[in-house]
């Protein structure tokens, strides 16, 4: 005997297969991301992409796991352009563009694992090719490399951004800071004519390592920032300069640096340097202000100074 009603199976696959079509579509996991696209959601590559589209991808809002592939421009300028707000870029590379990867919209970004090389037509502050491009706020950039930065290989022009554990190498200056209340940490840079410029107030500077510079290590152009625990090492200019007024200079470490290990340039003042180590250098603290006019040199461990009568 049998009990019930038996519904025939195909009753229900037509509405079934357009629900699950519907699903996979929303996710993601069915339409492959193409070059020009505007990605919004929860995307992933399956393959490298060669883009001919200027940008190669937007992200507006969305995540992108790029899965150990790269994305190539092809005589484009820009690469991967984070839009809108906590968009997220991770895993794998962006390469050939005269900008690698553009942080903009509203901020809150994340780009983290990426591998940036650009194809720079020349080093220029404002038309050269530049790896990550900061221009929003509240923005995470973690653990990148960028091979190969052209002018600057990591530039932050907002405020309230963390750059942190990047490697750099291989650009005219490896980052410049032009914002304000940036955090900039544990970075690793080499094999670039600049270590780390900063033109924004108020920017905390901490626990980078800079070697080889051709110019030199950390530059401050800006005033109130603060620079703790970094390693500045056989640049050929100095290890440390400062061009500003009001900042502090702390447990730093400047070693076998070309010219000074150390240097406050002369008009700027109000500057706190103070418990740095700076030996091996060509002088390894210098204030160029008469008696180091307002600035406090204390507690510094050093071979030689000039002045030698304020510098502690």
């Amino acid at each position: 005997m049998r009990y019930g009603h038996v519904f025939p199976r195909r009753a229900f696959a037509p509405g079934l297969c357009s629900a699950v079509a519907m699903i996979l579509t929303t996710t993601g996991s069915v339409a492959a991301v193409e070059c020009g696209g505007v990605l919004t959601g929860d995307e992933r590559l399956d393959e490298d992409l060669i883009c001919t589209t200027d940008p190669a991808l937007t992200l507006s809002g969305g995540r992108l796991d790029l899965r150990g592939h790269t994305v190539i421009c092809d005589g484009t300028i820009e690469g991967v352009v984070l839009d809108g707000d906590g968009a997220q870029v991770l895993n794998g590379a962006v390469t050939g563009c005269q900008f690698a990867v553009l942080v903009e919209g509203a901020g809150n970004h994340l780009v983290t694992d990426v591998t940036a090389s650009v194809q720079d037509p020349v080093l220029d502050d404002e038309e050269g090719a530049e790896g990550l491009r900061v221009s929003s706020d509240g923005n995470r950039l973690v653990r990148n490399r960028v091979l190969l930065g052209g002018t600057n290989a990591i530039r932050i022009n907002g405020a309230g951004n963390h750059v942190v554990g990047n490697t750099v190498s291989g650009s005219e200056r490896g980052i410049r800071i032009d914002g304000i209340e940036n955090d900039v940490a544990d970075n690793v840079i080499a094999g670039v004519g600049e270590g780390i410029e900063v033109r924004g107030a108020s920017n905390r500077i901490r626990r980078n390592q800079i070697a080889g510079a051709l110019d030199q290590g950390i530059e401050l152009r800006g005033a109130g920032n603060r620079v703790d625990a970094n390693l500045a090492v056989d640049a050929v200019g100095d290890g440390i300069s400062i061009f500003s007024n009001d900042n502090l200079i702390r447990d730093n470490g400047a070693f076998s640096n070309g010219d000074d290990g150390i240097i406050v340039v002369e008009t700027f003042g109000n500057n706190q340097i103070v418990s740095n180590r700076a030996l091996g250098n060509g002088t390894d603290l210098t204030d160029q202000n008469l008696d180091c006019d307002d600035n406090v040199w204390a507690n510094n461990t050093f071979g030689s100074a000039d002045p030698d009568d304020c510098i502690d």
